[in-house]
């Protein structure tokens, strides 16, 4: 919610129409993004994997367990090892904008502008995908919010985050003011962060009959190498010994490649946000200005993290 002062309406000061800047094309915010990406140390919760469930289908039940299930489903569950790389990208979303028009002196007087909310944007996270990536930790989160970052550790996991997967947007409340001076088209805005992990899947063939089971322990006896011994115990349905056959090889479970995107959450377990106010010279208006500013050219609108800079 944006609230204009008192000040605004009696110096005959008017909003008028300008194109709001994204400022997740701001240099210093992919910056700050690169920082981030930089200085994590990521490990992966063991103890609950992220992964993707994949169906492979369904079959009519064989004779001697269909009183069990029928039909029986057949799926495959990709559980992330390990991640290889990691990229962090910035999102914004604007809460409140002002236009000053410049038919004052550049000292002044400037207009003023509040905001009572602040709206984090969040992606839609892989779709079929359980998971979420977590800063552990208060530390990690308190030196987030130093300009100049250390080592962070960051967590994913299949336990938490499932609130913020759908893309919607999550809202705190927060008084922010912003000063606008002649002349320029301000912004408060919330940026938020998500993430895309690169990595490498172990791929847990499932049997369903009424209930989830790991296809290759149910019929297979693991050994302490990771591999899986070479004879498999007989069950009465050889529908199921059949499919564990074909998808567990005395190697071991298979691995393949993975990648999934999803939010960036805080040690709380919420959106892991930054406010940013920006100044933006009506002059400067283009409607490629955004992409252009993202490919490095000059004349960025002044922008400020107002929990680092303040």
């Amino acid at each position: 919610m944006v609230l204009s002062f008192l000040t605004v309406l009696l110096t005959g000061t008017a909003c008028v129409t300008a194109a709001v800047y994204n400022a997740a094309d701001h240099s210093k915010v992919w910056d700050r993004s690169k920082e981030i990406q930089k200085n994590l140390e990521l490990s992966v919760d063991i103890a609950s994997r992220p992964y993707e469930s994949v169906s492979l289908g369904s079959e009519a039940t064989c004779g001697v367990e269909i009183t069990k299930c029928n039909p029986v489903y057949f799926s495959k569950d990709r559980r992330v090892l390990r991640a290889t790389d990691i990229q962090v990208f910035p999102q914004s979303n604007v809460d409140g904008d002002w236009t000053a028009i410049s038919d004052r002196p550049p000292q002044g007087p400037f207009d003023n502008f509040a905001i009572t909310e602040s709206k984090a944007k969040t992606v839609s996270t892989t779709k079929g995908w359980k998971i979420g990536f977590k800063l552990v930790g208060e530390k990690s989160f308190t030196d987030l919010s130093k300009t100049a970052l250390g080592k962070i550790a960051g967590e994913i996991s299949g336990e938490y985050g499932e609130q913020y997967t759908s893309g919607e947007t999550f809202t705190r409340a927060v008084t922010r003011t912003k000063q606008c001076p002649p002349g320029h088209h301000c912004t408060l805005q919330t940026i938020s962060y998500y993430a895309e992990f690169t990595g490498v899947c172990q791929v847990v063939p499932i049997i369903n009959c009424g209930g989830r089971k790991d296809a290759c322990l149910l019929f297979r006896l693991p050994l302490p190498d990771g591999k899986f011994s070479s004879h498999s115990i007989r069950a009465s349905c050889p529908q199921f010994t059949n499919y564990s056959d074909r998808h567990c090889p005395v190697t071991g479970y298979r691995e393949e490649p993975c990648k999934v995107k999803t939010q960036v959450l805080d040690y709380k377990g919420e959106p892991y946000t930054h406010m940013v106010s920006t100044e933006d010279p009506l002059k400067q208006k283009d409607e490629n200005v955004g992409q252009q500013r993202r490919e490095g050219t000059p004349e960025e609108p002044k922008l400020v993290f107002l929990d680092l800079e303040d």
